[in-house]
């Protein structure tokens, strides 16, 4: 505080003024570049990329692995096929409750993922809606 009332005093209101724009503005760019690099070194570890999973990703992967599911024999082909619409259901209703709030809808399913580990996207989803119509009763 010694340099900044130092500054305060010895320079001209204007140019005091530019300066401290100009050390806020660093200040900005630092604090942006350690963001940057910690989201960097987060999205590294393996274990930890479930954090960076959204919806949209979650549907593809479900889709993908529908298709391949259905190419291999009919019986699974309708298993895939009911658990398929019943996620789309799921992922649907949980919007819904959201009022199409996709991101929110991301935070709950990463929490989730967070707190139980290893569980089915079906479960996740599912457990998301429960949280949300118990709190909302």
């Amino acid at each position: 505080m010694d340099f900044l009332a130092y500054l305060a005093a010895t320079l001209p209101p204007p140019i005091f003024a530019l300066v401290i724009g100009v050390l806020t503005v660093i200040c900005l760019l630092l604090y942006g570049v350690g963001l940057y690099i910690f989201f960097v070194v987060l999205y590294s570890v393996p274990s930890l990329r479930f954090l960076f999973t959204d919806i949209d990703e979650m549907i593809t992967q479900w889709l993908k692995s529908g298709t391949q599911q259905r190419s291999s024999q009919k019986t699974r082909r309708k298993a895939s096929t009911s658990c398929r619409t019943t996620n789309h259901e799921l992922q649907r209703k949980l919007l819904q409750l959201l009022r199409g709030d996709k991101a929110t809808a991301n935070r709950l399913i990463r929490q989730q993922r967070q707190m139980h580990p290893g569980r089915s996207d079906k479960w996740y989803l599912e457990k998301a809606i429960w949280d949300l119509e118990r709190d909302r009763h």
